[in-house]
């Protein structure tokens, strides 16, 4: 029942951990409160397959974030996933991020981690934030900002260790210079 009001849970409150640590909230991030934000052919993506497919996501649960309030636990407000890979390691193509995006990002990932070999970078895959967080998904995604990466270019973190967030707000800065990509485009 909508009353008009949007309830608020201030950012402080959002405790966020990976789902190495949180696997029981894994299946609950694809029930439909977070899920439905994801486009019908989306859920179809063959490249996607070899990341979100039976049998593969549970090697990434280190890469995977799950946003919950810590007075409700058990149900997921929010998710992340993100990719690891490796990058500029002598490893022939992958001097610079791929032309093939997202699909071909999740594709060295899977080869890397086929092939036994240390990732030393992670790509962004996601981010969704179910409807009972209203008021933070306003804050996140402000209207009139643009994106500064082309939509087919891959978002690089340096893959030391553990993902920086635990509390929102308050992550820890990247740092370092942005790796090329062959084919970015600045987006309008």
């Amino acid at each position: 029942m909508d009353t008009g009001t949007t309830s608020r849970l201030p950012a402080e409150r959002l405790a966020v951990a990976t789902f190495a640590e949180r696997p029981d909230l894994l299946s609950k991030v694809f029930d439909p409160e977070i899920q439905s934000a994801v486009p019908e052919f989306m859920r179809h993506d063959p490249g996607g397959g070899l990341y979100y497919g039976e049998g593969h996501l549970e090697h990434y649960r280190e890469f995977g974030l799950v946003a919950f309030d810590p007075a409700s636990p058990e149900q997921p407000l929010a998710r992340a996933f993100s990719v690891p890979f490796a990058f500029g390691d002598g490893t022939p193509g992958r001097d610079e991020l791929p032309d093939g995006g997202w699909d071909e990002v999740i594709r060295w990932g899977h080869r890397d981690r086929t092939a036994g070999r240390r990732p030393n970078a992670v790509s962004a895959l996601e981010i969704m934030v179910g409807l009972a967080l209203p008021t933070f998904t306003r804050r996140c995604a402000r209207p009139g900002r643009r994106s500064s990466r082309s939509r087919r270019s891959p978002t690089m973190l340096p893959a030391g260790g553990r993902m920086g967030c635990r509390m929102m707000p308050g992550c820890a800065p990247i740092s370092g210079p942005a790796p090329r990509s062959s084919g970015s485009r600045r987006a309008a």
